[in-house]
């Protein structure tokens, strides 16, 4: 996860935390959300990214609302595909088209074409939002466009 290093390792209740979202047993869909693990590099990559929605919408509902999947999610310094899927892809494919039935927006920061390769029907997902720059990251109105970004936020206050 971007941001991450060894030194979050050290943080109390990191590595429980961790442990806990992979079993889909923590407080929030994804420990970086967790306040009490505010001082590791992935909850403060994510608090950046994350910066405008949050202030338009709350923390509290970015917590609880926002997941997000990784096409490859295993730590590494740089990319590289893989020549197969690994399992861990096939349960993320799946958990991503079970949201996909709950017409819920799905965002695409980055790999939109491996993401479309491996699951073709998102490529015509009518609740697509795609990053003008996946270089960035950020879930904001300037990279998501202002029509993307204001799906997101409806979707996050329920309206």
């Amino acid at each position: 996860m971007p941001g991450e290093s060894e030194r979050d390792n050290a943080v109390p209740g990191y590595l429980d935390q961790t442990l806990a979202t992979l079993r889909f047993g923590s407080a929030v869909p994804n420990w970086c959300f967790d306040r009490r693990l505010s001082a590791t590099g992935g909850a403060k990559y994510w608090r950046a990214k994350l910066r405008p929605l949050t202030d338009v919408v709350g923390w509290d509902a970015v917590a609880e609302g926002v997941a997000w999947l990784e096409f490859l999610p295993y730590h590494s310094l740089t990319y590289k595909s893989v020549p197969e899927l690994v399992p861990s892809q096939r349960f993320t494919f799946g958990r991503l088209r079970q949201a996909m039935t709950r017409l819920v927006p799905v965002v695409a920061l980055r790999g939109l074409t491996q993401w479309t390769t491996a699951v073709p029907e998102l490529a015509a997902y009518q609740h697509l939002v795609t990053a003008r720059n996946p270089r960035a990251s950020s879930v904001s109105p300037g990279n998501l466009g202002e029509d993307g970004f204001a799906r997101v936020v409806r979707a996050l206050a329920g309206s």
